[in-house]
């Protein structure tokens, strides 16, 4: 006990090591994971290209508000500038942790999709392993991504309670399903027979003010 004590930084280096590695082998696993036929990786590229958007808007925005706190750190003689630019380096991995996530996440769909159409054993595989992983709904960047796709997942393997529940905390989301993706994508065909789905559809629009 007394070594954790005394090398606290190390353990955390080694902590932060194993997180790191066990994403980079959860990322290899996905991207060798079949990316669909034509109109899959249409779709798909649709998507990565509207992240990928949002993404420099929202970086470039937190980049120059990052600016005034930098600044003030380092004039700050009870902390400095090596202060300063360990804030730098600590924001800037985590807008790489986002980055990172919110393109993997993108290209996760059209491999989900794909993959259910697959023997189930395969299926089955990939489904276990996006049920266990785990989710944040508070994560402002990944949050309504890693949600959406369980609710997909739930919805295609028939559990309509779970994906219902996954469905009821991603509309309240800021990035959440807006009301037309509920209503036209064909993501969610396998709900629409539900009696619980057009009330939730109809908090979508109400909460992100685009029902029609």
């Amino acid at each position: 006990m007394d070594w954790f004590m005394h090398h606290p930084v190390l353990l955390g280096l080694v902590g932060a090591g194993i997180a790191v590695g066990y994403g980079l082998y959860l990322t290899w696993w996905l991207l060798r994971q079949p990316a669909g036929n034509e109109k899959m990786r249409e779709i798909s590229r649709a998507v990565q290209e509207g992240a990928a958007a949002y993404l420099k808007k929202q970086y470039t925005a937190i980049a120059v508000v990052a600016i005034v706190p930098f600044i003030l750190i380092g004039v700050y003689n009870k902390l400095g500038w090596g202060t300063a630019f360990g804030f730098l380096i600590g924001a800037s991995l985590s807008a790489a942790a986002g980055f990172i996530g919110m393109n993997v996440a993108v290209r996760s769909n059209s491999r989900t999709a794909s993959v259910s159409r697959l023997p189930w054993p395969h299926t089955i595989t990939a489904v276990s392993t996006i049920r266990s992983s785990p989710s944040n709904p508070n994560d402002a960047v990944d949050g309504a991504t890693y949600e959406s796709m369980r609710g997909m997942v739930y919805a295609w393997i028939g559990d309509r309670d779970a994906a219902m529940a996954e469905l009821e905390k991603m509309v309240k989301l800021p990035r959440g399903p807006h009301w037309g993706e509920l209503r036209y994508s064909p993501l969610w065909d396998d709900l629409r027979s539900d009696s619980r789905f057009d009330p939730v559809m109809t908090r979508a629009g109400s909460h992100r003010g685009d029902a029609g």
